[in-house]
């Protein structure tokens, strides 16, 4: 008995041995991966909800070119109404493929692959207030409507824009007016609009007369400009001429006439540079000037 108790360890032990932990495949593994991942990018495209997001974030504002609706056949056979839909808003092209995103979401086709796309127009417009602005809203609500008939399942994701311009379209055809963002009554847009080209016109007006109070002075500016340089270039040429008097005189006074010679040959030199850069004797009204200013230049003559 007792042998029997002893040996009963040794008995576990080698039965424990025999329960091996169960192993998972390598197979089974990869295929535990596969669904997490293919949860996860459900969960994705769920919360992403491609097309509703789109129109929830761009509504009330304008519409971006790049946003639309593309749809493909997984078969060429396939009817149209068949045609999967993906909302997107931005798309590139990289080489032969064509990526569409709306988020995390994306969609890609290969050169080979056919599909159809729409781009949502620009949405809410400014104004619509004359009929051909209401001609437009009416010609892209109706290819929205068109392209959402053939391809149904496009349709729930161009719901919100279309409906909105349905709704556009009843409101202008109750004689309301969309201005300023709002729809108002047609009476009421004219008064608005009237005072609006009044302020307009009156901001206009006050513009017109800044810019002529600013060329007014700019033009005051330039003559007082002008007239102290005149004024400088009048005090410079009585120098000239007085400095030259007084040589003048000492030649004369010393009977240096080769001294006489070279004033006489400075002058007329002087005056031939004048006439050659000025193109003709345009000069000589500076000398007058000066000479007219002359009184006025002097210290004791000026109150």
């Amino acid at each position: 008995m007792s042998l029997l108790l002893s040996d009963a360890p040794e008995n576990r032990k080698s039965h424990a041995g025999h329960f091996k932990r169960p192993r998972i495949s390598a197979g089974l593994m990869f295929q535990l991966f596969l669904c997490a991942i293919l949860l996860i990018s459900a969960g994705v495209l769920k919360a992403s909800d491609p097309g509703q997001i789109v129109w929830k974030e761009q509504k009330g504002m304008m519409r971006s070119a790049e946003i639309g609706v593309v749809v493909w056949k997984e078969q060429p056979f396939h009817s149209d109404a068949s045609s999967k839909a993906f909302a997107f808003s931005s798309m590139r092209q990289d080489g032969p493929i064509t990526w569409f995103f709306n988020g995390a979401a994306n969609k890609s086709f290969e050169k080979h692959e056919l599909f159809q796309l729409i781009r949502f127009p620009q949405w809410p417009l400014g104004e619509i207030v004359e009929q051909q602005e209401f001609e437009s809203l009416k010609f892209k609500l109706g290819e929205l409507e068109v392209f959402a008939k053939k391809y149904p399942n496009a349709a729930v994701l161009l719901d919100g824009i279309a409906g909105s311009m349905r709704d556009a379209v009843r409101k202008f055809s109750s004689g309301k007016v969309f201005f300023s963002g709002n729809w108002i009554g047609r009476e009421e847009y004219e008064r608005l609009s009237q005072q609006r080209d009044e302020t307009l016109k009156k901001y206009a007006e006050e513009r017109e007369e800044l810019e002529k109070k600013l060329l007014k002075e700019g033009e005051s500016k330039r003559k007082a400009k002008i007239a102290a340089n005149v004024q400088q270039s009048s005090a410079l040429i009585l120098v000239a001429i007085g400095m030259w008097l007084l040589l003048l005189l000492m030649a004369f006074l010393t009977r240096s006439w080769g001294t006489v010679s070279i004033l006489v040959i400075a002058l007329v030199g002087v005056a031939g540079w004048f006439t050659y850069s000025e193109l003709g004797f345009g000069w000589t009204e500076y000398v007058v000037r000066a000479v007219k200013d002359f009184p006025s230049l002097l210290p004791f003559v000026k109150e």
